[in-house]
């Protein structure tokens, strides 16, 4: 009984542990400047679900950077922005979807460098909608840093968590993997597959575990349940039988 109970009790675990790493994370790039340039940051998600909309708030120092223009990374996809006292909104769409289970680039901020230093850009997400037309959790915020003419920060660890790759990646999860730009070839796989199978499917590819292993996990625990509550009926059963003998 307690080594049905341990195993339960372990598959149940697993199945929270699978569930937290299939969140969402948002992602951008430190950067090093020099004065009076042009640079762009790159706002990368990564995600099991099919992304079709997404709104984005990058807030800066309007004494460090001003905003120039956002550029959608693949055609299939529009972005429009506004921006207003040191706020840029940008309002991510891609009517198909688009297949972020890896760190993909959706779209860059292009900025320009007004004096020498450091600053920071905050980026938030909100407003993620899947490609069932169903909103679902956005990924937290991330920090990236500007140095102007000051060699080496762009490597240094943001001020708001989040890990540091070598290449100087930042994302809101610590993940370091590679960035690649979304396709439409991504689009397609993720629009042809449709229904709950293909979030499934997103995240089982993203953790590298089969899907079969996961039906044969979840099988395994209804089964246990059913036998563990077999075993209790069946215990209390025969503790009544015995009460009703020694009568």
């Amino acid at each position: 009984m307690k080594r049905l109970l341990s195993i339960f009790i372990a598959l149940m675990l697993f199945a929270v542990s699978f569930s937290a790493n299939a969140a969402s994370t948002l992602g951008t790039k430190n950067i090093t400047a020099d004065n009076n340039r042009l640079f762009e940051i790159p706002v990368i998600v990564k995600s099991p679900k099919v992304l079709t909309a997404a709104t984005f708030t990058l807030k800066y120092d309007k004494s460090a950077a001003a905003f120039r223009k956002t550029t959608a990374a693949f055609p299939e996809a529009t972005v429009k922005s506004v921006e207003k006292n040191g706020s840029v909104k940008v309002i991510f769409l891609c009517p198909n979807g688009v297949n972020v289970n890896k760190n993909s680039q959706l779209f860059s901020v292009t900025f320009k460098t007004l004096k020498q230093g450091s600053s920071f850009i905050n980026i938030t997400a909100s407003d993620f909608v899947d490609s069932k037309a169903k909103n679902f959790t956005p990924p937290s915020s991330v920090k990236c840093r500007v140095s102007v003419n000051e060699k080496g920060e762009a490597s240094a660890k943001s001020a708001k968590g989040g890990g540091v790759s070598a290449d100087g990646y930042v994302y809101s999860d610590n993940s370091t993997e590679e960035v690649t730009k979304s396709s439409k070839k991504d689009d397609n796989s993720g629009s042809e597959k449709g229904g709950d199978l293909s979030d499934y499917e997103n995240v089982l590819g993203s953790t590298k575990i089969s899907p079969y292993f996961i039906v044969c996990l979840i099988l395994a625990s209804s089964l246990l349940t059913a036998g563990v509550m077999y075993f209790l009926t069946r215990k209390k059963k025969n503790n009544k039988d015995d009460k009703n003998n020694k009568e």
